[in-house]
C-alpha cells in the first residue's frame, strides 16, 4: 500500500479517536451559552437522553449570577456596568423572567447604563403596564424605557390607564403625557385632559409642560396651554410645578411665586431647588430666595447659597455686596456666613 495513503489513514483514525473522546466527555447541555439557560429540545423517541437533563453545574443561572453581581445601589461605574451587562443579557435570553426579577427590586436598576434601552426596545403595552405597576417611581421608569419603545406601545399604555394602580397612576400619566407630547403636542395634551381623576390629570398636564420645557418656544407653548385650564387645575400642585419650572426664564419672580404656592412639601422643595439651580446666574436674588423658601436644612441652605454668592461676587462684586447689605431674604444671623465669599472677590 502506498506509504502516503497509509499515513493519511492513520492520521484520520487518530483524529476520529480524539474527536470521539472529546464529545463523549461533553454534557448533553454543552450547547448552553455560559450563564444562559437554554431549553434543550429532546425527542421522546431518543432513549439516550434523560427527560430531565439539567445544565452542567459549572453554568450558573441568571439568578445566581445576579446574586454575585454588585449591588444596585453601587456608585462605582465598573460595578454598575457589570450588573447592567448581566441584566441586558438576561433580557435578551428570557425577557419575561428578567422583567420579573427587575420588578422585585422595583425597577431601581433602570438607571444602569444601557438598561432602559434594553427594557424599552420592543416593549409591548402590557409590559409597560407591568413596569408601571411594579416601580417605585413609574414616572422615571416609563419615561426612560418609553423613549425606546414604539409609539404603538406608548399609545397602548395610554389606553390601559384604568389598569394602572392608584398609587402609580399620577406618575405614569405624567410619563405617558410627556412621551406623547414629544411626538405631538395636541395628542399629549388631549391625553392629559382626558384623565377623569383630577390629581392624575394634573400630573399628566405637568408631564406635557415638562416635555415642552426642553423644546423651542417651550415657554410660549406652556403659557398658551396653561391659560386654557380651569383655575382649580391651574392651582393644583403638579400643574404649579410644571408651569413654574418651565416659565422661570421669562419671569423668574412669577415662577418663584408659583412654586411657593405648592402645598406638598417634597414637591415644593424639588421645584424651588430646580429654580435655584436654573436661575443662579441670570437671577441670583431669585435663586437665593428659592433656596430659603425650599425648606431644606440650615446647612443645606448654606451649601446652596454660598456658591451663588461666590460666583455673583466674581462677576459683579458691587451688586453682590449691595444685595447682602439690603436683603430681606437672608436672615440677619446668616449674613456673616457669606462675608468670606464676598471678601474673596473684593467685597467689603
Amino acid at each position: 500500500m502506498d506509504f502516503r495513503r497509509v499515513t493519511k489513514l492513520i492520521l484520520l483514525c487518530v483524529f476520529c479517536a480524539l474527536a470521539g473522546a472529546y464529545y463523549s466527555r461533553r454534557s448533553p447541555a454543552s450547547n448552553t451559552v455560559p450563564g444562559v439557560q437554554v431549553a434543550l429540545k429532546m425527542s421522546s423517541e431518543d432513549p439516550a437522553l434523560p427527560a430531565n437533563t439539567s445544565p452542567p453545574s459549572q453554568f450558573k443561572s441568571f439568578e445566581e449570577r445576579m446574586a454575585d453581581a454588585p449591588s444596585a445601589d453601587s456608585k462605582d461605574a465598573a460595578d454598575r456596568s457589570r450588573r447592567a451587562a448581566v441584566l441586558i443579557e438576561w433580557l435578551g435570553s428570557d425577557r419575561r423572567a428578567a422583567l420579573q426579577f427587575l420588578a422585585k427590586n422595583r425597577f431601581k436598576d433602570i438607571w444602569l447604563p444601557g438598561l432602559a434601552k434594553a427594557i424599552g426596545t420592543g416593549a409591548t403595552a402590557a409590559e409597560l403596564l407591568f413596569i408601571a405597576n411594579s416601580s417605585d417611581n413609574s414616572a422615571d421608569t416609563i419615561s426612560e424605557a418609553g423613549k425606546w419603545a414604539g409609539l404603538e406601545a406608548v399609545n397602548g399604555l395610554a389606553g390601559l390607564m384604568a389598569s394602572v394602580s392608584t398609587d402609580a397612576a399620577p406618575r405614569t400619566a405624567l410619563a405617558v403625557a410627556g412621551l406623547l407630547t414629544a411626538v405631538n403636542v395636541d395628542r399629549g395634551f388631549a391625553f392629559a385632559m382626558s384623565q377623569t381623576d383630577e390629581n392624575v390629570r394634573s400630573y399628566a398636564i405637568s408631564g406635557v409642560f415638562t416635555e415642552l420645557r426642553s423644546g423651542p418656544n417651550g415657554d410660549t407653548a406652556v403659557r398658551s396651554l396653561y391659560s386654557t385650564l380651569p383655575p382649580a387645575t391651574q392651582n393644583s400642585d403638579a400643574v404649579r410645578f410644571g408651569y413654574g419650572t418651565t416659565t422661570w426664564g421669562s419671569d423668574p419672580v412669577a415662577a418663584l411665586q408659583t412654586l411657593e404656592g405648592i402645598s406638598a412639601p417634597q414637591m415644593r422643595m424639588a421645584g424651588l431647588l430646580y429654580l435655584s439651580g436654573e436661575a443662579a446666574s441670570s437671577s441670583p436674588e431669585t435663586a437665593i430666595a428659592a433656596i430659603y423658601a425650599s425648606g431644606i436644612s440650615s446647612q443645606g441652605i448654606f451649601n446652596h447659597v454660598n456658591p451663588i454668592i461666590q460666583k455673583w461676587s466674581a462677576v459683579d462684586p458691587q451688586a453682590a455686596s449691595s444685595f447682602l447689605a439690603t436683603t430681606q431674604i437672608i436672615p440677619g444671623g446668616d449674613l456673616a456666613k457669606y462675608a468670606p465669599a464676598l471678601a474673596t472677590h473684593g467685597g467689603p
